[in-house]
């Protein structure tokens, strides 16, 4: 924060990145707004938020070794939330054909 403080000082264009807001880990409102809040005590120009993506493969699995070990009661939630998208991706493909 220190540095962008100091960059809008000299009139520069600054804004901060939320990267990633992770479901049921960091997308608490309490959370966003202590970041919106800091940034707008800094004067920032923006706050962009972004999700993060699940692709398969080592992304998936590494998340998800984190996940088993870091927030263990948050599996059953994950496996919910992604089986239900998949299942949804799976119908809209079959709808197209």
């Amino acid at each position: 924060m220190k540095a962008l403080i100091r960059f809008k000082r000299e009139a520069l264009a600054c804004g901060m990145l939320l990267l990633p807001v992770i479901l049921f880990i960091t997308d608490a409102l309490d959370i966003m707004e202590q970041c919106v809040a800091k940034a707008a005590e800094a004067s920032l120009d923006c706050v962009i938020f972004g999700g993060m993506t699940l692709k398969e493969g080592r992304q998936r699995e590494y998340f998800y070794h984190v996940l088993k070990e870091k927030f263990s009661s948050l599996l059953p939630e994950y496996h919910k939330s992604t089986g239900a998208r998949m299942m949804l991706r799976r119908r809209r493909a079959t709808m197209r054909r």
